[in-house]
């Protein structure tokens, strides 16, 4: 028994060590075993920026792949005087109002030339996506509101197809492996 144990070692040691390889896992958050997990193969995410509209700017970032779009109804403006101010989705009541305020066409514009198919980018956002001179913003849509945007980050068509030939070696060393499991188990 103990030779069949070695054995299995052995064979899903490659199958650990592309694991390890898949680099999704940063160093500030891996775990003792989470470099060794599939979840190190990259995934799809999720991220919201929230930024002082008086900054005029935020940075979008994704932890693992890149920009692809952003979510319906995921970019917008939290008055200054809402209790949400971090809330990163467009609602009828709470922040429909600021919302108002922004150029969606502008704002789609420059996502798309600016961010899309990035790692990270730098969406400014001053000028062109708010327009608070030509609109009459109420005294809830100031310079102290708070822009955000949702996004998608994924993985490259590149990084996909490698993740689809690993779990494919991952399933076949199982399948090898419960296989293998089944003789010595019937052969005992």
């Amino acid at each position: 028994m103990t030779f069949f144990l070695l054995v299995i070692a052995l064979i899903t040691y490659p199958m650990l060590q592309s694991y390890k390889a898949g680099g999704a896992i940063s160093e500030n958050v891996s775990t003792k075993y989470g470099e060794y997990s599939i979840s190190n193969l990259g995934y799809s995410s999720v991220q919201c920026s929230v930024n002082n509209v008086g900054m005029e700017s935020m940075t979008l970032t994704c932890p693992y792949g890149t920009i692809t779009k952003f979510v319906e109804s995921g970019v917008g403006i939290n008055g200054a005087n809402s209790e949400l101010k971090d809330a990163c989705l467009v609602t009828d009541g709470e922040n429909s109002e600021c919302t108002a305020n922004l150029d969606m066409t502008q704002v789609t514009q420059t996502f798309d030339d600016y961010c899309v198919g990035q790692e990270s980018c730098y969406f400014n956002f001053k000028d062109s996506a708010i327009n608070y001179w030509s609109a009459t913003p109420g005294e809830n849509c100031t310079h102290q509101s708070f822009m955000f945007m949702q996004y998608e980050c994924a993985p490259s068509e590149a990084q996909l197809s490698s993740k689809y030939q690993t779990i494919a070696l991952a399933t076949a060393t199982i399948m090898l492996v419960a296989f293998l499991f089944t003789l010595v188990v019937y052969y005992l």
